[in-house]
């Protein structure tokens, strides 16, 4: 792709379920008219079920761990790859916009690691503009980083992480559906992020960068509902869209169907700018073919792994799955127990 931009809207629990009608209506319909335009990926999964796990995941192509997290030891963090570090190498600006307070979770101090140049947090907007009880509302955010974008100098890389559709999902425009529910509440979130993000993208499209840009929409973490109110970690739960679209793709209208996890955007990105991903050993290449491809995810405390033949939910606690989906052996179990131990392995010795 060259010297393109790149903007990465992580968007806060954007569960695939939400492509689902509910009560008659679309919830996410931007989103759904936005995937003709651009090469959407439709068998991902999250790597983790928290927000600084999947932004490591997503900047740093490392798994989640079940019972602990990198992100609160900032020894093991500056011992990462990063997206922002390898772009930073061909003299992209990089920033990192999000609307709320960027010290939760520690997760301030993993994006000093990640060299952005610049960070956009609660503190950068207006009082009357910090209308939900995190900060400022997705819309707000997503225009403040549209101006901003106006004078930035090529190439760029952009991150946005959205707030509004996380607990205890406000919105300040009317609902879709009767918020009676936190279901419905959650689902009306979702369809207030959608219309943001629409809107932005209208907006992108009139702008001179639009031609030489990628943008990718995907997901932090997935969600229980719609379905659940309660985690159950079941598979449904951690599969998330991945959309990318803007005027730098060569193709549009396309469906990748093969399993991958939240983990290999950092090396499928990397290939299609011809840069090396040797220091993502746990991220692959989702558009180069694969043999045995396989998605892995951690809750406290246990994991999930599918494959083109099963999909198993091991406890470590009971020592024994939970779930089973499709020809589930030993051996697929005992490679979800060899992935969690190799990777725990090296979340240790960072």
């Amino acid at each position: 792709m060259g010297r393109k931009n790149i903007i990465l809207i992580i968007w806060e629990s954007f569960t695939a379920k939400a492509l689902n009608d509910v009560e008659g209506k679309q919830i996410i319909p931007r989103f759904k008219e936005l995937i003709k335009e651009g090469i959407y990926f439709d068998n991902i999964y999250a790597s983790g079920d928290r927000s600084e796990k999947g932004i490591i995941a997503l900047l740093s192509g490392y798994p989640a761990q079940p019972t602990a997290s990198i992100i609160t030891f900032p020894g093991k963090t500056t011992k990462l790859s990063t997206l922002p570090l390898q772009f930073k190498k061909d003299k992209y600006f990089t920033s990192f916009y999000y609307g709320g307070e960027m010290e939760f979770a520690n997760i301030k101090s993993y994006l000093y690691h990640c060299g952005f140049d610049k960070l956009t947090g609660i503190e950068a907007f207006e009082k009357k503009d910090q209308n939900s009880k995190w900060g400022a509302h997705d819309d707000v955010v997503l225009k403040r980083m549209l101006s901003d974008t106006k004078s930035l100098k090529e190439p760029f890389f952009n991150t946005l992480f959205t707030l509004s559709s996380h607990e205890p999902f406000e919105i300040p425009e009317k609902p879709l559906l009767s918020p009676d529910t936190r279901e419905r509440m959650f689902l009306n979130s979702l369809h207030y992020t959608d219309a943001s993000i629409g809107t932005f993208i209208d907006e992108a499209k009139k702008q001179p960068w639009w031609d030489n840009t990628l943008i990718i929409i995907t997901a932090d973490h997935g969600h229980a509902m719609p379905g659940n109110d309660i985690a159950t970690h079941q598979p449904q739960e951690f599969k998330i869209p991945m959309l990318w679209l803007g005027g730098a793709l060569a193709k549009k209208d396309t469906i990748i169907t093969q399993l991958g996890s939240q983990t290999d955007l950092a090396s499928t990105l990397l290939s299609q700018f011809d840069k090396s991903s040797d220091g993502f050993r746990f991220s692959r290449d989702l558009l180069s073919p694969c043999k045995n491809p396989f998605a892995y995810y951690a809750f406290n405390n246990g994991f999930g792994l599918m494959n083109d033949s099963c999909k198993v939910v091991y406890d470590n606690v009971s020592n024994q799955p939970v779930y089973k989906e499709g020809s589930v052996d030993n051996q697929s179990i005992n490679k979800g127990r060899a992935y969690l131990q190799v990777s725990f392995q090296d979340y240790l010795n960072k």
